[in-house]
C-alpha cells in the first residue's frame, strides 16, 4: 500500500480550565514583576501566532510582551533587561519575569517588536517570535545588541543568546526598531563612530544576520548632530526614520529606506525636510499609513511654553496638500501644550493627544482628530480628562475608536486611568465616564503606562510602573486589561495551553530519532509512533508532564521489541481529544 505524506499541523491549541483562585482579574492590575529592585524604561508589543488548518478556521495564540530595564542585580552586575508576557488579565501573585540579557555592565533602553517572516507557508507560524534590542555597555563603548524569543526548538543562535547588531567604535545609543514584513526587523540608532551624532540602520533577518553590511549603513551622515530618532515600518520590508537635525539650524528630517537599504524613490540622501526652524521639546511621534509618513511634535518656535504641531509627507517624500511647510498647528494658546501621543485613525487621518497646562492651572488632557488633508474633523477637539490635579503621560491606540490610557493624580497619588472616544468625538456606551475610568488605583504611585491593542477582540492591554510595595521592592511592573465597554475587573479568560512538537531529528533515520516537545502548562500527554495506516507501533510517552521542554526519543523498535521496517511513520502527540503529528521516514 502506498503511503502518502499528509499536510501536517505543527501546533495544537487546547483551552485550560480556570481554577477558583483565578476566577477573576485582580483589581488594580496584576503582577508582571515584583521582585526587590527597580524597573524602568518599559516597552511593549503585541505578538500573534496563527496556524492555518485545512479542515477548519485558523487558530490564534496572542500575547502582550513587555520588556524593561531591571536593577535587581545592579550592585554586582549593572542594570539588566527582563521580559514577561500575558494573554488576558493577570494574576496578583508574585512574578519575576525572564532574563533577556544579564551580561556585566549596563543594559538599557530596551525596544521590542514582533519579528516579521514572509511569506508564511501553510502550517507554519505566520509570525516568528519577538525581537528585543537594547543599548549594551559590556565593553568600552555603548553598542546595540538584540535577541529573538521564538517558541521551540531554537532556529538560530540568537534564539538562545544575544547577538551584537552594531559594535562599531564610539557610542551607539537610542535604538528604535520596527518589524520587517519580509522577515526579521529593521533597527536604527544614534551613532557616534564619526565623532558627531549620525543616524545608522540595520536590517536583521530571522536568523539574526545583518543584511545591510557590518555594523549597519548610514541613514543620515549630514554635518551636525542628529537626535530624537523615531521609526515606523513602511509595510514593504523597509522603514521610515524621522529625527531632529542640526545640519543647518534645527529642523525635522525623515528618510524612507527600502528593504535593500536604499532611499525609496523620491527620498534624498540624508533625508527629506519635514519642518524647518523647529524648536522641539520632547520626542516627536510618528506613524505610517497608506498616505505616507505622519509626524507630530511639541514646538517652542512661537511660544516658549510649547505648542503642538503635525505634518505629513507622501510615500515618495513629497508634500501633501493641506499641510503647511512648517507643519499644521494643532494646539496653541496661552500656557503649555505638550504632545503625548499620535496615532492613525484608520481612515487616512490621525488622532493627537496632548497635555494642556494653562498658566496657574491644572494639567488636563485633550485630543483632536485631523483628516488626511490636515483639517480638524467635526466634533473635535475633545476633553480626555479635566479632573482636578495633573493628567499626563498619555498613550493612545487608534485605528477606529481612540483609546487613551494616562497617569492621573486627582486623589493625591498617581493612578492609571483610561478613556475611549468614537471617531465623531463622542463617548461610547458602557462603563466609560467623563475624565476616565480607573484602571489601577492601588496605594502609592502608578505611572508611565504603555499600551497595545489585542487585534482580535477589541481589548486593550497595558502595563505600568507601580510603587504599591515601594518600601520592600522599590518600583514594580503591573499590567491589566481594559475591555471595549470600559470594564476592567472581569472574568478571567485564560490563555490557551499550547503543545508544540518539533521535527524529528534525523529525518530520514536509519535506526531511531528524537523530537522536542513543549508545553505551556502542565497536562497529560500521550506520544505514540504510528505507521502509515494509522496503527500504533510504539507508545513513547503517556503521563502528566509539567510545563517546559523535553526530548522524546524513539529507538526504532515496536512495543514488542522488534525493529520496525523501513517506511513512513508518524509521531503523534495528544492532549485530550486534540492531536498533532510529525512524519518520520525510516530507512534500513
Amino acid at each position: 500500500m502506498r503511503c502518502l505524506l499528509p499536510v501536517l499541523v505543527a501546533t495544537a491549541v487546547v483551552s485550560a480550565a480556570a481554577s477558583d483562585a483565578l476566577a477573576s482579574c485582580p483589581r488594580n492590575g496584576g503582577t508582571l514583576c515584583n521582585v526587590p529592585g527597580n524597573v524602568s524604561q518599559v516597552a511593549a508589543t503585541w505578538y500573534t501566532l496563527n496556524y492555518t488548518n485545512p479542515s477548519g478556521p485558523e487558530s490564534y495564540t496572542s500575547f502582550m510582551h513587555v520588556v524593561w530595564a531591571d536593577d535587581r542585580s545592579a550592585a554586582t552586575n549593572g542594570t539588566d533587561i527582563f521580559m514577561n508576557s500575558y494573554a488576558s488579565c493577570l494574576d496578583s501573585t508574585g512574578a519575576a519575569g525572564i532574563p533577556v540579557v544579564t551580561a556585566p555592565g549596563e543594559q538599557s533602553s530596551p525596544v521590542i517588536v514582533q519579528s516579521g517572516r514572509a511569506p508564511p507557508s501553510l502550517f507554519e507560524p505566520h509570525d516568528f517570535g519577538v525581537i528585543v534590542a537594547w543599548v549594551d555597555r559590556r565593553g568600552v563603548d555603548a553598542d546595540i545588541y538584540a535577541r529573538r524569543f521564538y517558541g521551540s526548538p531554537p532556529h538560530a543562535p540568537w534564539d538562545t543568546a544575544e547577538a551584537p547588531i552594531c559594535n562599531a567604535e564610539g557610542d551607539q545609543t537610542s535604538p528604535v526598531m520596527v518589524r520587517s514584513e519580509r522577515g526579521g526587523a529593521v533597527l536604527g540608532w544614534i551613532d557616534g563612530r564619526s565623532g558627531t551624532l549620525q543616524i545608522y540602520a540595520q536590517l536583521v533577518d530571522s536568523a539574526g544576520i545583518g543584511l545591510w553590511g557590518t555594523n549597519g549603513i548610514p541613514v543620515c551622515s549630514a554635518a551636525g548632530n542628529q537626535e530624537l530618532l523615531q521609526a515606523a515600518a513602511d509595510g514593504a520590508g523597509g522603514a521610515y526614520f524621522c529625527w531632529l537635525d542640526h545640519r543647518s539650524g534645527s529642523a525635522l528630517y525623515a528618510m524612507r529606506l527600502t528593504h535593500d537599504g536604499l532611499p525609496a524613490s523620491g527620498w534624498n540622501a540624508d533625508g527629506n525636510l519635514v519642518a524647518d526652524g523647529v524648536q522641539l521639546t520632547g520626542d516627536p511621534r510618528i506613524f505610517v499609513d497608506a498616505g505616507g509618513l505622519a509626524v507630530s511634535w511639541t514646538d517652542m518656535r512661537d511660544d516658549p511654553d510649547g505648542d503642538v504641531f503635525a505634518q505629513r509627507l507622501g510615500t515618495d517624500g513629497s508634500a501633501v496638500a493641506g499641510w503647511s511647510a512648517g507643519g499644521n498647528a494643532v494646539a496653541a494658546g496661552s500656557g503649555a501644550q505638550r504632545m503625548d501621543d499620535f496615532v492613525s485613525d484608520g481612515a487616512g487621518g490621525c488622532y493627537i493627544v496632548w497635555e494642556s497646562e494653562p498658566v496657574g492651572g491644572d494639567v488636563d488632557l485633550y485630543a483632536s482628530r485631523l483628516d488626511a488633508d490636515g483639517a480638524v474633523v467635526s466634533g473635535w477637539p475633545a476633553v480626555v480628562s479635566a479632573a482636578p490635579g495633573r493628567q499626563d503621560h498619555a498613550r493612545a491606540v487608534g485605528g477606529g475608536d481612540l483609546f487613551v490610557i494616562f497617569s492621573d493624580d486627582r486623589r493625591g497619588e498617581r493612578d492609571i486611568c483610561a478613556t475611549r472616544r468614537r471617531p465623531d468625538g463622542t463617548m461610547p456606551p458602557g462603563s466609560w465616564t467623563a475624565n476616565g475610568i480607573v484602571v489601577s488605583g492601588a496605594s502609592d504611585e502608578q505611572d508611565f503606562p504603555v499600551v497595545v491593542p489585542d487585534p482580535f477582540n477589541g481589548y486593550v492591554h497595558s502595563a505600568w510602573i507601580d510603587y504599591r510595595d515601594r518600601a520592600v521592592n522599590g518600583s514594580d511592573l503591573y499590567g491589566g486589561t481594559v475591555h471595549p465597554d470600559g470594564t476592567v475587573d472581569v472574568p478571567r479568560v485564560l490563555a490557551p495551553v499550547r503543545v508544540t512538537l518539533g521535527a524529528p531529528r534525523p529525518n530520514p533515520a536509519r535506526a531511531g530519532a528524537s523530537l522536542s516537545l513543549d508545553l505551556t502548562a502542565s497536562r497529560r500527554v500521550d506520544v505514540d509512533v504510528l505507521d502509515c495506516a494509522g496503527r500504533k507501533v510504539r507508545t513513547l510517552l503517556s503521563e502528566t508532564l509539567p510545563a517546559g521542554r523535553r526530548e522524546v526519543a524513539w529507538d526504532g523498535r515496536t512495543d514488542r521489541g522488534s525493529m520496525s521496517g523501513p517506511g513512513v511513520y508518524f509521531v503523534r502527540a495528544r492532549i485530550g481529544s486534540e492531536s498533532l503529528q510529525r512524519p518520520l521516514v525510516v530507512t534500513r
